[in-house]
């Protein structure tokens, strides 16, 4: 594990907040990833990430390479969306219902499934649903326990 102990899963709004500056999360995004790439914190990835990077891409514009964007991170686990995972997702969107979307069980399925000791996610309803399962943090209040580390 990394120098802080803990796992992380991420949730897609934390690449797609980092690559794009003109969101508002973007600085905080940003470091929580320097500090993974750092081995301050080890992470964990549902590859759902390279779909939903490149679906809210700008289509004039060329893509991010989301393989050697996760690969220069180095301290980052790319977990596949197994049938296992995405059951389990499926039992997680018959309890939280319609607030909780495939994408975001499928998150949640995976950190819990991997076990990650936190979920860092920007979404509110994400956070609502997963907070019953594992520690749940956005990038910001993360950094914050980080520089009290």
């Amino acid at each position: 594990m990394g120098l802080v102990g803990v796992t992380l899963a991420l949730d897609s709004n934390i690449c797609i907040d980092a690559l794009d500056a003109n969101q508002s999360g973007s600085t905080a995004a940003q470091k929580v990833l320097l500090a993974v790439r750092a081995g301050r914190a080890d992470a964990i990835l549902s590859a759902l990430v390279f779909g939903e990077v490149l679906h809210v891409e700008d289509k004039d514009k060329q893509p991010p390479d989301m393989f050697s964007f996760v690969a220069a991170l180095h301290h980052v686990v790319v977990q596949a969306a197994t049938a296992s995972i995405c059951s389990y997702a499926g039992e997680l969107r018959r309890q939280h219902g319609a607030a909780l979307r495939l994408p975001d069980a499928i998150h949640l399925a995976t950190a819990i499934q991997a076990g990650a000791d936190c979920l860092i996610t920007n979404d509110k309803k994400l956070t609502k649903a997963a907070s019953g399962y594992l520690d749940v943090m956005t990038a910001g209040e993360f950094l914050a326990g980080l520089a009290q580390a």
